[in-house]
């Protein structure tokens, strides 16, 4: 059913070809690698890379003075990036950004020190507010 639809998404082949290699997963094994706890870092790049928020999460986490305006910024890019999403999802969302944030080559150090304590913040602590 979903694949009838792919067509119909406005993103790259190389994201269509990720989805239905994903679908294709997904149905001959009824979970997906991509799941695993080893993989979220692979996870992360995918699906900010298929939002095309990786610029605007940079800048994000740039300008934030705080755990709780990093984590209104990323929210209202995934809102923007994803008109009408579940709440419940917003915050992973904001989660995957940012792990994708940290393992962008440069500064390494200092990306996984801001993802680190915003994930200790909001995701341990309760939305970093």
């Amino acid at each position: 059913m979903i694949e009838r639809h792919l067509s119909a998404l406005n993103i790259s082949t190389r994201y269509l070809e990720f989805i239905e290699e994903q679908i294709g997963e997904y149905r001959d094994e009824g979970i997906l690698d991509l799941w695993s706890d080893d993989n979220f870092k692979r996870l992360s790049r995918w699906l900010t890379g298929l939002l095309d928020i990786r610029s605007q999460v940079e800048r994000c986490v740039i300008t934030a003075r705080s755990n709780g305006e990093l984590t209104e910024k990323l929210e209202s890019i995934i809102r923007e990036a994803v008109p009408g999403i579940d709440e419940d999802v917003i915050l992973t969302l904001c989660h995957c950004s940012l792990r994708d944030m940290s393992t962008v080559p440069g500064c390494a150090e200092a990306r996984e020190r801001i993802y680190r304590s915003w994930y200790e913040a909001t995701v341990e602590g309760g939305k970093g507010r």
